[in-house]
């Protein structure tokens, strides 16, 4: 049953994909908030509600306290879609670093560039970091927040990827803070399975670090170390 449940809440994600991009796409000319609410907020709301409903899966947040009033760069474990889902719920208006393939995908990267979404060609090397930060910094600047996933690829529960300092790197320009986030969405929603355990995923939000006064790999050492160790505990 737990096998079933997850295909049908699968597919019902699918759909309401689709209908959240064409949103996107339809409402480009309009602006940034109109777009971003129907095409990205509303569709996180009503599949975290599917989630819920058809298999079992809730979720809890502590640190909300902890969030700056301003722009900052969210650095985010990764071990889960969850944790794609849920950020358009826990943060403010925002906008998302990711693999500049995705943008080039029918419809789906057609909305991501329409709420804004900042691409990164992995084979231009140093000079695509260096185009990534100056868009992260214009995204900040803009009264956007920029999610990443230093990690880059979602990680089993148990498991540590390298985290990259663009995140940081991001912060550090744009003299904003970052927000490191925990989580342990993986135990309840595995990669690559389509079963959901039943439960409630914890998230932790930590308090903000100030990229004035650290460099960006320092600023993404202490992340790391932080978010890692609220994993282990969460799990």
């Amino acid at each position: 049953m737990a096998r079933l449940r997850g295909w049908v809440f699968s597919s019902l994600l699918v759909l309401n994909t689709i209908a959240g991009s064409l949103w996107s796409v339809m409402l480009w000319p309009l602006p940034h908030p109109i777009r971003y609410f129907f095409g990205v907020r509303c569709w996180a709301i009503a599949n975290l509600w599917l989630l819920r409903v058809i298999c079992g899966v809730d979720w809890e947040v502590r640190g909300l306290r902890h969030l700056p009033a301003k722009a900052s760069v969210v650095l985010m474990k990764h071990s889960s879609a969850f944790d794609i889902i849920v950020q358009a719920v826990l943060f403010p208006r925002q906008v998302w670093l990711l693999k500049r393939e995705l943008l080039w995908v029918p419809l789906f990267g057609w909305a991501l560039a329409a709420i804004g979404c900042v691409g990164v060609d992995r084979a231009r090397g140093a000079r695509a970091v260096r185009g990534v930060v100056r868009a992260g910094k214009a995204r900040i600047e803009q009264g956007l927040w920029v999610m990443v996933f230093p990690e880059g690829t979602r990680m089993a529960p148990g498991e540590t990827g390298s985290y990259a300092p663009g995140g940081a790197m991001i912060a550090s320009a744009a003299h904003c803070p970052v927000v490191p986030v925990a989580h342990n969405a993986g135990d309840y929603w595995p990669r690559r399975s389509a079963s959901k355990k039943p439960g409630t995923i914890s998230i932790v939000i930590g308090p903000p670090l100030d990229s004035r006064h650290h460099n960006a790999r320092e600023l993404t050492q202490k992340v790391k170390t932080w978010i890692e160790s609220e994993v282990t505990k969460l799990s």
